[in-house]
């Protein structure tokens, strides 16, 4: 049996019912018909208690701006993975014609190496994953002039809805990060 859809009130109707604060019915209407309900209730999971409620203080809009900072954090991964795979691409192809065919990786100029200790509550968290990336990346003055404004800048925008300790991210971030 195919399960009827919600309407996005009952929707609204359930976050009020577990215990989720919407100020707006509005905005979360036009969130839920664009976003989809199903979507953004992965990241209501942190809020969520043993009894199925929600914790004091959850409110939909900062659930949302949490979703929005993901997606945005996400496209300037991409982003870096992107241009990570370019370059790889093409060192793979330079020294597959050298060598008499043979893949000669021994020569990459870039390796991942002295990636900075992360603290050890941080190790499978978010800021690790960026430290491998950062000993990967081949252009020392994007990162650094780029990725990392780009990423305070988001970070900022975001500050209402993110603690960066959650994700791993010490106090001095910015300066463990530069190449």
């Amino acid at each position: 049996m195919v399960k009827q859809s919600s309407t996005y009130e009952q929707q609204i109707a359930k976050l009020r019912e577990h215990g989720c604060t919407v100020s707006d019915g509005a905005f979360c209407d036009e969130v839920l018909s664009r976003v989809s309900y199903y979507r953004l209730s992965a990241y209501f999971l942190t809020f969520k208690m043993e009894d199925g409620l929600y914790a004091s203080g959850t409110d939909f809009n900062k659930v949302f701006r949490i979703y929005e900072f993901d997606c945005n954090l996400r496209r300037l991964l991409f982003s870096v993975l992107e241009e990570l795979e370019i370059y790889i691409r093409a060192q793979l192809s330079y020294y597959h014609t050298q060598k008499y065919g043979v893949v000669y990786i021994g020569a990459f100029s870039v390796i991942p190496a002295n990636i900075p200790a992360v603290d050890k509550s941080a190790e499978r968290k978010l800021f690790a994953s960026i430290m491998a990336l950062r000993g990967l990346y081949p252009n020392e003055d994007k990162w650094n002039n780029e990725l990392i404004i780009a990423m305070s800048a988001l970070f900022d925008e975001y500050s209402d809805a993110i603690l960066l300790k959650h994700i791993g991210f010490p106090e001095d971030w910015e300066t463990i990060m530069r190449k």
